[in-house]
């Protein structure tokens, strides 16, 4: 048992029940707190050395009953006493004991109450307050007997919404698995419900009460009370959500027969078509020969569009987009080299590639060929001219490729990437800047335009270190 120890109004005060010490050989009060004194409506000064029966139905006499049973209840333990206010309500209350010694006898026994009263009380506010809560969540809640596969005890207005019900009652005592559409998907998600306490997730085709049918993400916990198992759940209508799931998988379908239309069928016949251009080259008058040349060279431009359109439909297509590290230099070199050969251009770098790895993957050489095509495509002068350099700088490399072209205006800077347009439909100059913007967008960098001296653009890509 605790010991005597110079119990101070700090104690008392601090005390989060009403607490009294009371002789043990007079039964008269030493000391309370001001919840006591609330408790039962006196002040401080007049319960003060009077007889613990004050607190009792037994006014202003020493309440044998009580101090005894104070007596003889064990250090630490409690009961269960009827006292009053001082108005006269009767007050029913948790009564813990402790006995303080010194010099081993007994010299205070430290008295804490509870008012049970206002437990119930306090208890019935929270109950109301979640009752509220529970009422108007914006997700249908519910609670179903045996573990889910017994009938709807409980359920909210979100819920008797959901399934068009036309009140509370029409769901109430009927069983869940009628508005379960599959019997599969209940049998799967009974086998989850075995781990006590574990939250599970999934999704559910459900029918409203008027048959129509809809997809529920339905999260849910098993719990016992009283020695009945329920579910415990909330559902949320993810139909418009699946819908647009069902869209994107059919747009994906059709985006990948165009990639083998473009890949094989396209570009075979404009393949057959330079071939038969090479044929027709010693069989052409001079002037034939400048029509002639007009269309290998239109030809080459459909072919790069149908690599630049399958770069990306394969970008599109793609699942997985983390980056990874990538030799810069390599990649760099061989797009420079490919567009020095094809187009009656220079294209020259200056300084030197620094060996840095980038992240990106193996859809960067589509980058920086993009950009060297539209250089010189979009070049109005007798002989292009595309510069190339690299700079590094902390944890970032920086690649600009300058031509001396026309230059962009400032109000296409942004719409050529296809920023703000509907991909595709943009009105920018072509679907490789397209292709460049949503690459480098991906690998976590910056694609820009800035005005070069004296004409031209200059496109700078900026990509982070691996």
């Amino acid at each position: 048992m605790p010991r005597e120890r110079g119990y101070g109004r700090t104690l008392l005060e601090d005390a989060p029940d009403g607490m009294a010490l009371v002789d043990p050989e007079t039964g008269h009060i030493r000391d309370a707190n001001e919840r006591l004194c609330a408790m039962h409506g006196y002040s401080r000064s007049t319960l003060l050395g009077r007889p613990v029966g004050t607190l009792t139905a037994d006014e202003w006499t020493a309440d044998v009953p009580l101090l005894d049973r104070l007596r003889r209840t064990p250090d630490g333990e409690g009961f269960t006493w009827r006292t009053e206010h001082e108005t006269g309500d009767l007050l029913r209350v948790e009564m813990a004991v402790a006995h303080v010694e010194r010099d081993g006898a007994t010299r205070l026994v430290r008295v804490t109450e509870r008012d049970e009263t206002t437990d119930r009380k306090r208890q019935k506010r929270e109950l109301q307050r979640f009752r509220r809560l529970f009422d108007r969540l914006p997700v249908g809640a519910f609670r179903v007997t045996d573990g889910g596969d017994g009938e709807f005890v409980d359920v909210n207005q979100a819920l008797v919404s959901m399934f068009r019900a036309e009140s509370e009652a029409a769901l109430l005592g009927r069983e869940a698995s009628e508005l379960c559409r599959a019997t599969d998907d209940r049998t799967a998600i009974a086998d989850r419900l075995d781990a006590d306490g574990e939250v599970i997730e999934q999704e559910l085709r459900l029918r409203r009460l008027d048959g129509d049918p809809f997809w529920g993400s339905v999260s849910a916990v098993l719990v016992e009370e009283a020695g009945a198992v329920y579910l415990d759940g909330v559902v949320h209508d993810v139909t418009t959500r699946k819908q647009y799931q069902q869209r994107l998988e059919e747009q994906r379908d059709g985006l990948e027969i165009l990639n083998r239309v473009v890949r094989h069928d396209i570009r075979n016949d404009l393949q057959l078509l330079v071939a038969y251009g090479d044929l027709l080259a010693d069989h052409v008058t001079d002037e034939g020969a400048s029509y002639l040349s007009s269309m290998s060279e239109s030809v080459d431009n459909a072919i790069g569009l149908t690599r630049t359109a399958r770069d990306i439909a394969e970008t599109m297509l793609r699942t997985d987009a983390d980056p990874e590290a990538v030799a810069l230099g390599p990649i760099l070199d061989e797009q420079i080299d490919a567009a020095d050969s094809a187009h009656d251009a220079t294209v020259t770098v200056e300084g030197s590639v620094p060996a840095v790895q980038v992240l990106a993957d193996e859809m960067l050489g589509s980058v920086f060929r993009n950009l060297l095509n539209n250089a010189v495509q979009h070049n109005d002068t007798d002989d292009p001219t595309v510069r190339v350099s690299v700079t590094e700088r902390d944890d970032r490399v920086r690649v600009r490729v300058v031509d001396d072209g026309p230059g962009i205006p400032d109000e296409r800077k942004e719409s050529v990437f296809g920023k703000g347009q509907k991909g595709l439909d943009s009105d920018g100059t072509g679907i490789g800047l397209y292709l460049v913007h949503t690459l480098v967008e991906q690998y976590g960098g910056e694609v820009w335009i800035d005005d070069a001296e004296p004409r031209g653009a200059v496109i700078t890509v900026e990509l982070r270190t691996a």
